[in-house]
């Protein structure tokens, strides 16, 4: 069990948490007063609730735009520019209505202009967040910034929007354009940096567009954390909807008692944001995001089966509870495994995909309610919230969170300036054929380029078992003048194998995809070329320098052939011995005698896998010179030992330690 350490939240955040605190204020008040503003002026129930449309408007029809300009502008000037618009806008309202001349298309335009500004706003400042604090205060940092908006916004904007709408029109607005004012005023006054460099060349809008949008789709957490964030949307729409009809109409609420049910809402937010970080360390994240929406469709349910507002009151503060820990456990999650250069974008497709649901949910709900009564669309909803209960338990394991958050922490080490030399590593995703994710291209910011290496992982359920695995030491060798690629490497056969055929058209895949990255590294010039595999990256490895006849090789904790691994450890259908045999031409033993290069071999005493005369008979496969070092290391090989001999290994056989 972790226990949540003293909060460790720096000054620039409580500047940015205090200027959402006053800019909050200011939305409920608004939030109130706007429809009470239009409901003066007309009774038509589409033009009222028109308002709440062309508040939202804006986040269907430009957050992916809006999260692309978050991702190359400065994230602070955005800020700073939403907040100020967004309190001119308000201010002009607030004089139409001294003057007596406010409309209903000038309160159209005022809704649009705040929720356009909101776009930029909310995206830039989830964006800034893991800037401004550490990976491990995600959690926290969120916790108080969604608990701040549930007291200023729900409990405390509201009421007060309704008192000063009643004592005199304007004062509402005009308070709510001081408070954008003041809070674009303190976001100015941070000093940390919201954003890491924005490189000069950038993709087309279109495609950094599709760039956030695909790094959603495709990632093993997020994309299906943002389905299950559709679906329960779509239910808490639908609920939202008809809330106050099933509240006055069904269960006879007085409008009062509507107000102090949704009042039992806020509360239950409230304490689930601060409650959500100690949940988190007790239960683990897998579990936290399980029971946030475990609550929720219970909390739907309860209100769907609800005799009275008191119960109707329990389930809408257990449901809200329970959005309030997914909210913070959800978002902090997503900023800590999401690059800083994608942030923006992924906020932006997250926020879509929410706002959308919204209105079809409530679409829905109407259609439903009409036909069935009002209390069928929320036990529906808990039936849709059951199915996205069972997926996020099925989605978020551990294993995927750990291995999602070492990718995305070894990303941002890499782009942390390096301190032997005052040179720092520039950290680019480049395209590979072949290949679903990006692979990392890792060069140095200053000086000549003077050699090229090509990193290839190993494969496990590590958190560093893939792309990450050598960003550290490709980081260090960018200080010395050397360029890498790291790319993401696949499987090299089905699990377990099928056919021989069918898994030497896996490994040739892969190996078109090596070689377009060979061509890549080629681009930056004559360059000595050195190729690095642990694992099954160490048996690609051998294939590809059995063609290109690198400057050197570093084999770490490899087999010398294919069915090394097939034998021990899976069934083979048909005869073993012609499946061996059919993976002969692509076997690593046969390729390094092949290979003229000086190579290195690394391998472990304590390692599972392979045993001490297979790595023995690799070794002598190969052509001199050649070297062979063994450690008191498992298959993982993680010892700075064996780092320190591969780097000076490669740093002979390279030229980066002669002065040039």
């Amino acid at each position: 069990m972790q226990t949540p350490s003293r909060s460790r939240l720096s000054r620039d955040f409580w500047k940015l948490w205090t200027a959402a605190a006053i800019s909050n204020i200011g939305d409920g008040i608004r939030v109130t007063a706007l429809p009470l503003l239009i409901a003066a002026i007309t009774r038509d129930p589409l033009i009222v609730s028109g308002v709440t449309a062309a508040t939202f408007a804006p986040w269907i029809l430009v957050s992916l735009p809006a999260g692309a300009i978050v991702d190359r502008l400065n994230r602070r000037h955005l800020m700073m520019i939403g907040q100020a618009v967004r309190g001119v806008v308000v201010g002009a309202l607030a004089l139409a209505i001294l003057g007596g001349v406010e409309s209903i298309p000038l309160i159209y335009v005022t809704a649009f202009v705040i929720g356009l500004g909101e776009v930029f706003v909310d995206s830039s400042s989830q964006a800034a967040i893991p800037m401004l604090v550490e990976e491990p205060e995600l959690e926290n940092a969120n916790s108080k910034l969604l608990a701040v908006e549930f007291v200023t916004n729900d409990a405390l904007g509201g009421p007060v929007g309704a008192w000063l709408f009643a004592y005199a029109p304007a004062i509402p607005f005009l308070l709510d354009s001081s408070t954008f004012l003041v809070a674009g005023l303190l976001i100015s006054q941070i000093t940390a940096p919201m954003q890491e460099s924005v490189t000069a060349e950038r993709p087309s809008m279109l495609d950094s567009i599709r760039e956030g949008v695909s790094f959603v789709r495709n990632h093993e957490l997020l994309g299906g954390i943002a389905l299950a964030v559709a679906l329960a949307n779509l239910a808490v729409g639908a609920g939202g909807s008809i809330l106050v009809l099933l509240a006055l109409e069904v269960l006879g609420v007085s409008e009062v008692g509507f107000g102090l049910l949704v009042a039992t809402g806020a509360i239950g937010g409230f304490i689930g944001a601060i409650a959500a970080r100690r949940v988190s360390a007790r239960i683990g994240r897998r579990m936290a995001l399980t029971t946030g929406a475990a609550l929720l469709g219970i909390g739907q349910a309860v209100m769907g089966l609800a005799v009275n507002g008191v119960i109707a009151g329990a389930g809408f503060f257990i449901g809200s509870l329970g959005v309030s820990v997914f909210s913070v456990v959800g978002r902090a999650l997503r900023q800590g495994v999401t690059p800083d250069r994608l942030l923006g974008r992924v906020v932006a497709t997250f926020r879509l995909i929410g706002v959308g649901a919204v209105p079809v949910g409530a679409v829905l709900a109407g259609v439903i309610a009409d036909a069935f009564g009002l209390r069928v669309p929320y036990i529906l909803g808990a039936a849709v919230i059951a199915i996205v209960t069972v997926a996020i338990y099925r989605i978020a394991t551990e294993e995927r969170i750990a291995s999602s958050t070492g990718r995305a922490a070894s990303l941002t080490r890499a782009r942390e300036p390096a301190h032997n030399k005052n040179m720092s590593a520039i950290v680019d995703e480049v395209p590979l054929q072949g290949t679903e994710e990006p692979a990392f291209l890792i060069s140095p910011e200053s000086g000549p380029t003077r050699a090229a290496v090509l990193f290839l992982h190993w494969f496990d359920e590590a958190p560093n078992a893939n792309r990450t695995q050598f960003v550290d030491e490709a980081v260090t060798l960018a200080e010395t003048g050397a360029v890498s690629l790291l790319p993401q490497l696949s499987f090299p056969w089905g699990t377990p194998p099928a056919e021989s055929e069918a898994d030497l058209r896996r490994i040739e895949a892969e190996m078109t995809a090596l070689r377009s990255g060979i061509e890549l590294l080629s681009s930056r010039g004559e360059l000595p070329l050195a190729v690095v595999g642990h694992d099954f990256g160490a048996m690609y490895g051998a294939l590809l320098m059995a063609e290109v006849e690198p400057a050197c090789g570093v084999m770490i904790a490899a087999t010398p052939r294919w069915a090394d691994w097939f034998l021990p450890f899976w069934p083979i259908a048909g005869d073993r011995f012609d499946y061996m045999r059919s993976l002969d031409p692509v076997d690593p033993v046969n390729a390094v005698s092949r290979v003229t290069a000086p190579l290195l071999f690394q391998f472990g005493k304590q390692d599972f896998y392979i045993a001490p005369m297979t790595g023995l008979e690799l070794f002598r496969s190969a052509n001199d010179p050649k070297t062979i070092e063994t450690y008191d290391a498992g298959h993982e090989m993680e010892l700075e030992s064996i780092r320190e001999d591969r780097a000076r290994f490669l740093v002979e056989h390279l030229g980066l330690g002669e002065d040039q």
